[in-house]
């Protein structure tokens, strides 16, 4: 592969911006607000605990099955992009029905059909990073990824934030929409795929045996998954909890507000840092930036523990934006180096996926139940228990990162 300019990685990366924009906005406001709007506050943890483990089983799904579908593709304008733009295409119609509708279930239908499509969008453009990018420019190129992640996330919790509290969520599905399709456009537009004529049939059989990963011939690999599982698992065990926390146990005015104000301190902090982290793992190790990245970000679930006045959660949140940062830097870089197979990478790409929505399905699900269960004579601690939980996981996750061996993991 030849390197590529700066112009091409802005542009390869630019949907993922979207992406980006969207769930940020989704899950650490929108829904939360959305969700406490329709059904009242007596079941809103129940019901958004369930509703974001189905949509995380439907993507857990899907996007592995799209992956494989789209590595053996031959389409004329490419394996990948086709499915990229179909997905994004779709994902329109569940994003109107979400901003117009007062009616719970066609909520949870729009939200499930959205975890669909954009799954499908998301599958085929993830195998777009190692179809085009050379090995030895993968460091940057998982910088623009970090960074598209970090400035989606930061824009969609300014636009989103006082939004929500005016309820005004028309107005944010439409902003949403009109990202995704103009940076899916910049996306598609801008990178040139080759037809892939090498096509191999689809076998069901072949599909699911080729989830396995053999621990003794990718150690490196599993290693990566168990670890982003992880930190995974307790990232979503507290996430989309966070707005209940502020109002429950902090008794905010503006919760809705608050958390936007945290998320921006920790997006503008991880803005710094990732460009820099990035190119860094090409030198030291990625393995390295990933582990502190890990203690770092559990950092805010420590100080979570203790109920603390919202200046030292906003102090904290500048830690936890460098760990956040570094995370989504290197994670990129990391994975694609020891991907099991050269002609499967976007199936690869998938079941690292599962890796990550896995945590999705089950982790609102402990969320909701420490809380409950947990509440004893006051709501705050359940809150204490979930956030030891959490801390747990991801200390544990930046640790057993350290077991990564046989290979470099230099640039």
């Amino acid at each position: 592969m030849n390197r590529h300019s700066l112009s091409y990685l802005f542009k390869l990366s630019a949907y993922w911006f979207a992406v980006n924009f969207l769930w940020g906005a989704m899950l650490a406001i929108v829904l939360p607000s959305q969700i406490q709007f329709l059904v009242g506050d007596n079941t809103k943890s129940a019901f958004l605990g369930t509703l974001l483990s189905v949509g995380a089983l439907v993507a857990m799904l899907c996007r592995p099955l799209f992956g494989a579908l789209s590595d053996r593709s031959s389409f004329r304008a490419g394996r990948r992009r086709p499915f990229m733009v179909a997905g994004a295409l779709l994902s329109m119609i569940p994003l109107y029905i979400m901003g117009s509708t007062r009616s719970i279930f066609l909520y949870s239908l729009g939200f499930l059909l959205l975890q669909l499509f954009i799954n499908i969008s998301a599958a085929g453009y993830q195998g777009l990073i190692p179809d085009t990018v050379a090995q030895e420019q993968m460091g940057v190129a998982s910088s623009f990824m970090g960074a598209m992640t970090i400035l989606g996330s930061i824009s969609a919790v300014i636009v989103s934030g006082r939004l929500a509290d005016n309820h005004s969520y028309h107005a944010i599905y439409l902003i949403t929409g009109i990202v995704i399709l103009v940076f899916m456009t910049v996306t598609a537009i801008g990178i040139r795929e080759k037809q892939y004529t090498n096509r191999e049939a689809f076998s069901s059989k072949i599909y699911l045996k080729a989830f396995y990963v053999n621990p003794r011939t990718n150690p490196n690999f599993v290693w990566i998954l168990v670890c982003s599982f992880l930190i995974m698992l307790g990232s979503n065990s507290a996430f989309n909890f966070q707005q209940y926390y502020f109002e429950d146990v902090l008794r905010s005015a503006h919760p809705a507000q608050d958390i936007s104000l945290i998320s921006t301190v920790v997006l503008v902090c991880a803005a710094v840092i990732s460009v820099m982290a990035g190119a860094l793992s090409d030198k030291i190790g990625r393995k390295e930036i990933f582990a502190l990245s890990a203690w770092f970000m559990s950092s805010m679930a420590v100080v979570l523990l203790f109920q603390p006045p919202l200046i030292l959660i906003v102090a904290t949140a500048v830690i936890f934006g460098l760990g956040y940062g570094g995370f989504t830097s290197v994670q990129w870089a990391l994975i694609t180096e020891f991907l099991p197979g050269s002609n499967s990478s976007s199936k690869d790409l998938g079941l690292w996926t599962v890796s990550t929505t896995l945590p999705q399905v089950i982790g609102p699900k402990i969320g909701g139940y420490l809380i409950s269960a947990f509440r004893g004579p006051h709501i705050a601690f359940g809150y204490t228990i979930l956030y030891a939980f959490v801390a747990v996981d991801l200390i544990a996750g930046g640790l057993l990162i350290l077991r990564i061996k046989n290979r470099a993991v230099k640039g």
